[in-house]
């Protein structure tokens, strides 16, 4: 409870304007799809940032006939993105210089939490109750493999969390 407390009480601002950038996050997330669609040859046939119907966004793109892509890379493309985002600010996290406070809080949260957060949105629902979402599309049923690789990753990364921590 403590380590939550100095958390919010540190990063106040961001949890105020969260809401707001909801939808320019969720913007991101499904132009990352959108990405890998058009990388492929195919073409976005809609796109959504607003949250209906249970979900945060969608997309829906359209190959032509017998051409050949991806829906691995298509569904995975946005978490492979936040992993690049979480990444680079982890190691401009490392760097010797001190950043001002504000921009450390900012480079914290938004290169760093919301993109974890992203990637774990849709990874615990899915290991939990294998809810349909882009990594049930892009892995199928959750296996015992996957359990092990996600609670790899988050220990990882919740290392990168308490190490970027004490610099903000």
């Amino acid at each position: 409870i403590r380590e939550i407390l100095r958390f919010i009480r540190i990063h106040w601002v961001h949890l105020l304007i969260l809401p707001v950038l909801v939808i320019p996050i969720t913007a991101i997330h499904e132009s990352a799809h959108c990405a890998a669609v058009l990388a492929q040859g195919g073409t976005v046939t809609e796109f959504s940032c607003w949250p209906w119907a249970g979900k945060w966004g969608f997309m829906h793109y359209e190959f032509p006939a017998g051409k050949s892509y991806s829906p691995f890379a298509i569904s995975m493309a946005p978490y492979g993105l936040w992993i690049v985002v979480a990444t680079i600010t982890f190691v401009a996290g490392m760097i010797r210089k001190q950043f001002p406070p504000w921009f450390g809080s900012t480079l914290f949260i938004w290169g760093f939490i919301v993109p974890l957060a992203d990637i774990a949105n849709a990874a615990f629902p899915f290991l939990m109750k294998g809810s349909e979402n882009d990594f049930q599309h892009a892995l199928g049923t959750p296996t015992v493999p996957l359990w092990f690789a996600t609670f790899a990753a988050t220990a990882i990364f919740e290392y990168g969390d308490e190490r970027g921590d004490r610099d903000v």
